[in-house]
């Protein structure tokens, strides 16, 4: 396979995961969405935040999907039919660690037919006010707020890739599979 510049597959990554991001949620009927790349989180110091991370590797490459909100939009991310605004943090960070999930398994779904396949790792979630969130000294980091006037989501996607890392144009014969928010029952 032929060699790629890193920071274009780091690029082309960010924005294969800002269009599934954004499929996601519109799946979930966050509808009239803006995106606004390249923007760190503004939460004020003492509001509660939420937070999932997710990892993930592939052949040359190695990377972190993290979502970030207030519990104003983690309420909101739930689903309407069993929104509770007396809802502990831990049914709101079940609910975003299992986005986080979804997310990265379109994004892996969308990777897989151009020769990219990836492995995932168990979201994990954590909960408090002035979360830091420092970027990995070897991994290229990318934030991503996804705003309508209900939610204010902040992704960020940390990659680590080396020149050997291709993601293929023409997209490569898959076996179907089921798309996303289908359901096999036995």
């Amino acid at each position: 396979r032929p060699h790629m510049n890193p920071d274009k597959s780091a690029e082309q990554l960010y924005e294969s995961s800002n269009l599934c991001a954004m499929a996601l949620l519109e799946a979930y009927g966050h509808t009239g969405l803006a995106q606004i790349t390249h923007t760190d989180p503004k939460l004020a110091g003492n509001e509660q935040q939420y937070l999932a991370s997710i990892g993930f590797a592939a052949d040359h490459l190695r990377g972190s999907l993290l979502l970030f909100c207030n519990r104003r939009t983690g309420l909101e991310l739930q689903p309407e039919d069993v929104r509770d605004p007396g809802s502990p943090p831990e049914v709101l960070l079940d609910n975003l660690g299992e986005m986080s999930n979804q997310l990265l398994g379109r994004l892996k779904n969308f990777l897989l037919p151009r020769g990219v396949t990836l492995i995932l790792v168990t979201p994990v979630t954590a909960w408090g006010s002035r979360i830091s969130l420092p970027v990995p000294h070897d991994a290229k980091s990318f934030w991503t707020c996804f705003e309508t006037p209900r939610i204010k989501l902040y992704a960020r996607l940390d990659l680590s890739l080396d020149a050997h890392f291709t993601i293929n144009d023409a997209t490569q014969p898959v076996e179907t599979a089921l798309s996303e928010g289908d359901m096999l029952l036995f």
